[in-house]
C-alpha cells in the first residue's frame, strides 16, 4: 500500500518569516550614518579609501585583492551537490510499507 501520493511534498521555508523587518534598510544605522557622512564630505574620504585599497591590492595584498574583486565581480555563490556514494542521484522521498507478518506469535 503506498501513500506517498496522499500528501503533497512542501518545500522547506528559507529565509525570514514573512513580516521579519529585523533587517530592512531603514535599520541598517552603520549604513545609514556611513552614506550621511559620505554625501556630507562629497565622497571625498570614501575615495580615498577606495584608492587605498585599489593601491594595496596592486601590491598584491590577497585580501584587498579578494576586495576589488567582490566589488567588481560579485561575490562567488557557493554551491553544494550532494550524491549517492555511486555519483547516482539521492532519493527524494521515502515510501512506507506495511507488511503483515508471515506467523504470528502463540
Amino acid at each position: 500500500m503506498d501513500n506517498n501520493n496522499d500528501k503533497e511534498i512542501k518545500e522547506p521555508k528559507v529565509g525570514a518569516p514573512i513580516g521579519n523587518t529585523n533587517s530592512s534598510k531603514e535599520k541598517r544605522i552603520w549604513g545609514n550614518i556611513i552614506r550621511k557622512l559620505a554625501i556630507q564630505e562629497d565622497y571625498k574620504r570614501l575615495h580615498a579609501m577606495a584608492e587605498k585599497l585599489y593601491e594595496k591590492a596592486a601590491e598584491g595584498d590577497l585580501g584587498a585583492i579578494k576586495e576589488v574583486g567582490d566589488r567588481l565581480d560579485g561575490k562567488a555563490v557557493a554551491t553544494t551537490e550532494l550524491t549517492g556514494l555511486d555519483g547516482s542521484d539521492l532519493p527524494i522521498s521515502i515510501g512506507l510499507r506495511f507488511v503483515e507478518p508471515d506467523t504470528k506469535p502463540d
